[in-house]
């Protein structure tokens, strides 16, 4: 991997690449040269700008499973990104402020009726508003029996997740894409905006809620099961009814029958062609009167 013209910084003796006045340049050089036995991770800090805007700081690598394993043995800000061609866990991100109880078990009971018996590992974070009246509540919860075997797989899911019942308990469908982002297990957002004197550690930590302790098993695309069950159907009839822009061509072709079909106008009369002779007077080029 050619990363020469970009800085470089070590976490844990893995160098980390960084965006920092490149844009997404090493975003896509690191993706497109990823070698199928690595995966991409980053490595995220949330600041705010002088201008009082919040903005992202990030490092981005290759790494191995082992290599995930040993940055995730401490606080690192390290989030994984979603490749588009490879299987992974099904996961669901849920995020939400509220005055009210815990939403965690209607958020397990929403997603047990689309996906029967499925065995979900959870962390998160449970947090006080400075209000000292809401608390957020937010869940990284990983089906560990229910495998998409490519990012077009979860289409059906983000539009599920977009539905009024699923957003009212702060379902996102917006990390179900090509390098969506999903924080991993006892990892912080580095969120500098956010930092709380009461908090005794960083905030929306996501911490062991429920599951396994395997932290690879937190993870969306190490420790799939070879028995692991495909998205339900119901899914994908969602993905292919919907009226939402396809996400790929390979879905666009699906919905037409296996080959995308060219839009044309219908119900819109032939008017015949009127051949009209120049007005008198006047100059077609210029539009000036002679």
């Amino acid at each position: 991997m050619d990363t020469t013209t970009f800085l470089s910084f070590k976490i844990n003796g893995i160098p980390f690449y960084t965006n920092r006045q490149k844009g997404n340049s090493i975003l896509d050089h690191i993706y497109k040269t990823c070698p199928k036995e690595k995966f991409i991770v980053a490595s995220l800090i949330f600041y705010l700008h002088k201008d009082g805007q919040k903005n992202v700081y990030a490092k981005y690598t290759q790494v191995t499973k082992e290599e995930l394993g040993s940055l995730l043995e401490k606080d690192r800000n390290i989030t994984e990104l979603m490749h588009e061609d490879r299987p992974q866990n099904v996961s669901f991100d849920c995020e939400i402020t509220t005055d009210l109880t815990d939403p965690l078990n209607q958020i397990k009971k929403k997603i047990l009726e689309k996906f029967p018996d499925a065995l979900m590992n959870i962390s998160g974070s449970r947090m006080l508003e400075p209000d000292n009246r809401n608390w957020k509540y937010s869940y990284h919860i990983i089906l560990q029996n229910y495998v998409a075997r490519e990012i077009d797989d979860l289409y059906g899911v983000k539009e599920w997740c977009t539905l009024p019942e699923q957003r009212a308990l702060g379902f996102d469908p917006n990390i179900y894409r090509r390098k969506g982002l999903l924080k991993c297990i006892n990892q912080s957002k580095g969120d500098k905006a956010r930092r709380d004197k009461r908090q005794k550690k960083k905030p929306h930590t996501q911490d062991y809620i429920e599951g396994s302790r395997d932290v690879y098993d937190h993870t969306i695309h190490h420790n799939i099961r070879e028995d692991a069950k495909d998205i339900p159907e119901y899914f994908k009839e969602i993905a292919m009814t919907t009226t939402a822009a396809p996400r790929s061509k390979k879905l666009a072709g699906e919905r037409n029958g296996g080959k995308q079909k060219k839009r044309r106008l219908e119900n819109v009369p032939d008017i015949p062609r009127m051949n009209l002779e120049p007005p008198e007077g006047f100059d077609i080029y210029t539009a000036d009167p002679r």
